[in-house]
């Protein structure tokens, strides 16, 4: 794909050791071979800590880069961006250091206003350097050690006007904190009127991609986060007080010591949570489908198509769910209009913030609705074609881990495992994360970017769920990563779920290994979403019987 704009200058903010240097790194490299470093830096064989630190920045880059020394002096990092190749990619790292060069020419007694001459010569400097991209990092005032001197105070006031001055000629400003970006509104200066300035549409340009061989849609501005009501805000995870003493009650149940194992604590936590001791007796089993268009779907069956199964008493869910008595809701997505075709995750987003708004709250009022009637329990289950590679790079995208690595295998027909699904899905979950890496990570812009109508849903019944202090039980990938989405809209909003197991899934093992899940069970069960979780309705079911046989007090054998 060609860049969306012939030059790119983008200035990368962080506090010190926020991980802004390794981040601007990859936005330099990404897409060019010809790559020049500018270290404004110099090297220090009396301080073998600064000296670590230069090759820790030379480790990281690797091989490919021109290094250009400048720090002899302030006009050596002025030439060299005039001087680079036309087309080239060049990173500034960093300007703090270009300051204080500035400083160490003029000494601590020059006033900071002296030096606006150098700082707009510098901020021209990267507006018409001939390179394609220039990265230029730098520290955010107040993030960064500054002693409490006059010189400190000076460094500070000076690092800001070059901030304000960069920030001014680029395109676009990162604030990087603990290793994740923050793209910043663009230019908003307000003119003498008190009335907003337009934003220049060629301000807003999105930093170039490499050529997939895809055709891929200028990115959409971000979303945005939700802002949460007070009801979401107000969730608070169960009651601790009353799980523990659920839990010595149970003590009377131990025999040699055992008790009931490892359902002790699932078991202690349904009747402390919901404060009503006896078993489940109104599951509510709910379905949410919608296919995913592009390589996500790869190997996949379309919702349509297993949806009738399950409605025919055909599949293993349906059967599982006649057992235990669970009754079935299908998340009802054409009359939210969610249902038309949308672009595959790697080409173009997903969703409208309508959308994803829209099926957030159809997922809300699904736990509302099912918690009205009297349900003790939701079973959340998705089944539409793609939706463990959409949940599969949502999740990436959220934590940071590698999309491939949260794709279990794929099982076609007559139980073959099917390579070839695999590898596409793992390629479009890459791609999608390729085509929006540069974009905000809240929940709101994960679902449009890369989630879909399902995922969405699945967000919103986990909030509603707990907002209605009513247990969730998690056996797939989707509620999973929607226990995720949830966590940043609700914090507390996980803790109304249980896991009772993985299943072997690597996203459900990821996501138990994030927010610190025990699995109470270890079968291995691959039948579906779904079928985990009404495998442990049943297995809980006697045990909750049994515990609400026993007396208030704790009876210690």
């Amino acid at each position: 794909m060609a860049p969306v704009t012939d030059a790119h200058r983008v200035l990368v903010l962080g506090g010190i050791s926020s991980g802004k240097s390794r981040f601007a790194e990859r936005l330099a490299a990404d897409g060019s071979a010809d790559r020049h470093y500018l270290a404004t830096g110099r090297e220090n064989p009396d301080d073998p800590d600064w000296q670590r630190r230069i090759e820790t920045h030379r480790e990281q880059r690797g091989d490919g880069w021109t290094t250009a020394e400048c720090g002899a002096d302030p006009d050596a990092l002025r030439t060299a961006l005039a001087e680079v190749p036309a087309g080239s990619a060049v990173l500034v790292d960093d300007l703090g250091g270009w300051v204080g060069l500035l400083l160490e020419r003029d000494g601590d007694d020059t006033d900071r206003y002296a030096l606006a001459a150098d700082v707009a010569a510098l901020a021209e400097a990267v507006r018409d350097s001939p390179a394609a991209r220039v990265v230029l990092v730098s520290p955010e005032v107040g993030l960064s050690v500054v002693p409490e001197s006059r010189s400190g105070r000076l460094f500070a006031d000076v690092l800001g006007d070059v901030n304000r001055a960069v920030a001014e000629v680029c395109d676009r400003v990162a604030l990087v904190v603990a290793g994740r970006a923050v793209w910043l509104p663009t230019d908003a200066t307000v003119p003498a009127d008190g009335a907003a300035a337009p934003v220049a549409a060629e301000a807003v340009a999105a930093v170039a991609v490499p050529d997939t061989g895809a055709e891929v849609a200028e990115e959409p501005e971000d979303i945005g986060p939700a802002q949460p009501d007070d009801d979401i805000a107000a969730i608070r995870p169960p009651d601790r007080i009353a799980i523990n003493a659920a839990q010595d009650r149970l003590v009377a149940l131990a025999s040699g010591g055992a008790g009931l194992g490892a359902l002790a604590e699932p078991v202690a936590w349904a009747v402390g949570a919901t404060g009503r001791p006896g078993p489940w007796t109104s599951i509510r089993l709910v379905l949410v489908g919608a296919d995913h268009a592009g390589g996500a779907s790869a190997g996949s069956t379309v919702a349509a198509d297993k949806l009738a199964a399950i409605e025919s008493g055909d599949a293993p869910l349906a059967r599982l769910a006649e057992r235990t008595g669970a009754t079935l809701t299908v998340a009802d997505l054409a009359a939210e209009g969610l249902t038309a075709p949308a672009p595959a995750m790697e080409r173009a987003d997903v969703l409208t913030a309508e959308q994803v708004d829209a099926a957030f709250a159809l997922g809300r009022r699904l736990a509302e609705t099912a918690a009205d009637e009297g349900a003790d329990v939701l079973v959340p289950a998705a089944y539409g074609a793609g939706v463990r590679t959409a949940a599969a790079a949502v999740l990436a995208a959220a934590t940071g881990a590698e999309p491939a690595g949260l794709l279990d295998r794929v099982v076609g027909t007559a139980g073959r495992i099917d390579d070839d699904a695999w590898i596409a899905r793992a390629v479009a979950a890459r791609d999608a994360l390729h085509r929006v890496r540069l974009r905000s990570r809240d929940t709101r812009s994960l679902l449009a970017m890369l989630g879909g109508p399902d995922l969405a849903v699945l967000t919103g019944l986990i909030v509603g769920a707990a907002v209605r202090r009513t247990p969730v039980l998690v056996d797939n990938p989707a509620t999973a990563t929607a226990m995720i989405l949830a966590r940043d809209l609700a914090p507390s909003s996980p803790w109304w779920c249980l896991v009772p197991d993985h299943g072997r899934q690597p996203a459900v093992q990821h996501v138990c290994d994030l927010l610190g899940f025990e699995p109470f069970l270890d079968l291995g069960l691959g039948l579906g979403d779904g079928c985990t979780a009404l495998t442990a309705v049943g297995v809980l079911a006697p045990h909750l019987a049994l515990a609400a046989t026993l007396d208030d007090e704790p009876v210690h054998a």
